[in-house]
């Protein structure tokens, strides 16, 4: 049949269409969430056979999905709208441990068995054409309308709404190099140079860096320096371009200033690879002398290490922050391919510090994402931080690894303050840092402590959504209502169809008593926000059947079945399977004392005792903000003068 015609599909007494996101049956017509149809087409498309979990989770949400509980949630409201049974399948079969397979027979449907419209599709467009038109008209008013929104109001946006840039005179950001070579795979140098220069300078006493990601976040866009400059609140801006030919490079630099336009300073240098490393310590300096920062002791140099080996390093760099991008996911193979490439380098060079902690991330990003047990992924990861201080005592990316291991892994706090504390002395301002310390805070309920730092972090790094929704959270948490929705507004038309956006738009509506909308938010994102946003509308039998779903799929972990258990009065199940969380040791349970589903569980004696164990107790705090201000106080503000 030519697919011209094709409209939709039949499964028994059902017919899909889904175009329209509709299911028609014995009750009628069913209109059903969009990601909940494409589930169904892709079980529909491969009918008889096993579609594995990890595929629909890659091909539907683009490893975005922290877990399986959004695909979970769609098979059972599939399920539910078909009147089908996980223990007896007319229709969606569960593959323990594995996937789906649609066990009934599909069948193609023509044009002519589409249902009628009322509206006038008569032209020879075609409904599906009409259809594709109207969405990209939509998506260019949307893109405009988001772009302006978000350019005149993300650089400026402040707690009370008062416009203040806060550009302090020695703030650069350094972008992206163009690659200008005629291999286009050689982006990883160009990528990595900049990378690598934007380190350095975060090392250089009383100057402030723009993050890296907001700063590649303008990568391969035509944007003017000055709106640049405006909306990574920076002074200054460094570009420049590489120009690779077998050994030789040619790499030119330029610093802007914002204001003027002008170029304070540039150069050219037409090298060899293997003095990648004096060229990297002379535009530092460059920007250094032009920023007319004096200092006491010289520009930090780039680390030495063998030419092949730093080649690995920075290709291993490049396929790591791939890995992070948000349509990729914990899953993504550049994840792979990056401790691949760093193996190599070390191979080279087993003394290069960089690349080890470098690893030491790596591992503990699996560690973070993974659905099974994590404890060797944190000790590898632990292992590789600790080999980069014996060779680097002052990296502050093996540091700061050591302190996000120490809080997720040992649930040590102290421990983790005390790394934390050293990666500040050198790097008071890198922004993942900060991110990382909020969080250590946040879970001690220290949100005078947390705040600020949150606020720090968006300062260097406002264009990072995950930056902008932790902030928006701490203000939440702090009473700071108003300033919370703001900033999660501003999040929103950053990435619109982010799910970690979805989770932090259906949060904030439960938490506003907006149960309904939280219900609906929340249904493919967050089944504990669902059911409890459910059970505040209609009670316990609204949500006794959505529940023994998601138990039968066994796709929720204990913590989340405990805070289901406390949001809807079942309290001594509750703490049961805190317990239960606390023997597993999932990780999240540090979270417990600022999780708002486990609020009614804290007038309980064993409360206090459970946050003892899982080391977030208030007697914690006061070592901590000891250790955390001592590293704050000696940020080296001595050691430089700014004329």
């Amino acid at each position: 049949m030519n697919s011209d015609q094709q409209v939709g599909f039949r499964l028994g007494v059902w017919r899909a269409y889904p175009l329209r996101n509709m299911l028609v049956g014995p009750p009628g017509e069913i209109h059903i969430e969009p990601k909940v149809m494409q589930v169904l087409e892709q079980l529909a498309a491969n009918a008889g056979e096993v579609v594995e979990r990890d595929h629909l989770l890659e091909t539907l949400w683009g490893g975005r999905a922290m877990s399986d509980e959004p695909l979970t949630r769609c098979v059972a409201t599939l399920r539910r709208v078909l009147d089908d049974s996980a223990k007896e399948p007319k229709f969606i079969q569960t593959i323990p441990k594995r996937g789906y397979r649609l066990v009934c027979d599909v069948e193609t449907l023509a044009r002519s068995s589409e249902p009628a419209s009322s509206g006038n599709e008569s032209s020879p467009v075609g409904r599906r054409g009409l259809a594709a038109i109207g969405i990209a008209f939509l998506l260019v008013v949307v893109a405009y309308t988001t772009w302006q929104q978000f350019a005149d109001e993300s650089p400026h946006l402040t707690v009370d709404g008062v416009v203040a840039d806060g550009v302090t005179s020695n703030s650069v950001a350094v972008l992206p190099f163009a690659n200008l070579g005629p291999d286009p795979d050689n982006e990883y140098l160009s990528d990595g140079l900049a990378d690598e220069l934007s380190n350095q300078l975060t090392q250089v006493p009383g100057v402030k860096v723009a993050a890296r990601t907001s700063a590649f976040a303008f990568k391969d866009k035509n944007t003017d320096i000055t709106d640049i400059a405006r909306q990574l609140r920076v002074a200054y801006v460094l570009t420049g371009s590489v120009r690779q030919s077998e050994d030789r490079l040619r790499i030119s630099a330029q610093l802007t200033e914002a204001g003027s336009g002008f170029h304070l300073w540039s150069e050219t240098w037409d090298r060899s690879f293997t003095d990648i490393f004096d060229i990297q310590d002379e535009i530092a300096g460059a920007v250094i002398a032009a920023l007319r920062v004096q200092l006491l002791n010289e520009v930090p140099s780039t680390r030495r290490t063998d030419p092949n080996a730093y080649d690995f390093y920075l290709r291993g760099q490049e396929a790591y922050f791939a890995s992070l991008e948000p349509d990729h996911g914990e899953t993504a193979p550049e994840m792979d391919q990056a401790l691949s490439l760093l193996t190599h380098a070390l191979a080279i060079d087993p003394q290069y510090a960089p690349a080890w902690a470098q690893v030491a991330w790596i591992h503990f990003q699996r560690a973070q994402w993974m659905r099974s047990d994590a404890t060797q992924a944190f000790a590898l990861a632990e292992a590789a931080a600790r080999r980069a201080i014996d060779i680097d005592p002052d990296n502050t990316l093996a540091l700061s690894a050591l302190g996000a291991i120490y809080d997720l892994s040992h649930w040590d706090s102290v421990s983790a303050a005390e790394w934390f504390g050293k990666a500040l002395t050198d790097a008071p301002d890198n922004a993942v840092l900060l991110n990382y310390l909020r969080n250590l805070l946040g879970k001690h309920e220290a949100y005078e402590s947390s705040l600020p730092t949150a606020e720090a972090a968006y300062r260097n790094d406002p264009l990072n959504v995950q930056t902008l929704l932790n902030l928006a959270l701490t203000y939440r948490n702090s009473g700071m209502q108003a300033a919370a929705r703001e900033h999660l507004a501003l999040a929103r038309r950053m990435e619109p169809q982010a799910v970690r956006v979805q989770v932090f738009d259906a949060l904030f509506a439960y938490l506003d008593g907006e149960y309904e909308r939280a219900a609906a938010l929340a249904e493919v994102v967050n089944p504990v926000i669902q059911v409890c946003a459910l059970f505040k509308l209609h009670g316990e039998d609204e949500v006794r059947d959505v529940l023994r779903e998601m138990q039968n799929e066994k796709s929720l972990d204990a913590l989340a079945l405990a805070r289901i258990s406390a949001c809807t009065g079942e309290h001594e199940r509750a703490f049961e399977l805190l317990q239960e969380a606390h023997d597993e040791r999932v990780h999240m349970l540090r979270w417990m004392r600022t999780d708002y589903f486990l609020a009614d569980l804290r007038d309980d004696p064993r409360w206090d005792e459970l946050t003892e164990k899982i080391g977030v107790s208030d007697d914690l705090l006061v070592k901590m903000r000891a250790l955390i201000g001592d590293a704050m106080s000696t940020k080296r503000d001595a050691a430089t003068g700014i004329e």
